[in-house]
């Protein structure tokens, strides 16, 4: 299981994850990120990882691909 919660303020919008990051919850995290770029395309992500305690392959790839948009991490 994962909890993610959307933080949206004027500088940046933030996810913050807790839980597993693995199978259907890749999915999940990937559709509230892309709408998230969607609803505010200019607006930095920020990513607070410090309560998943495990992630899969799938979560990995997915992300690399948000750090490769430029999300950045804790």
């Amino acid at each position: 299981m994962l909890r993610i919660t959307i933080e949206d303020e004027t500088a940046a919008s933030r996810l913050i994850l807790a839980g597993k990051l693995t199978g259907a919850w890749v999915i999940e995290l990937s559709k509230a990120w892309r709408g998230l770029q969607q609803s505010v395309p200019n607006r930095p992500v920020a990513v607070d990882l410090r309560e998943v305690v495990f992630v899969d392959q799938a979560g990995q790839q997915l992300l690399a691909e948000m750090s490769r948009a430029g999300a950045a991490f804790t």
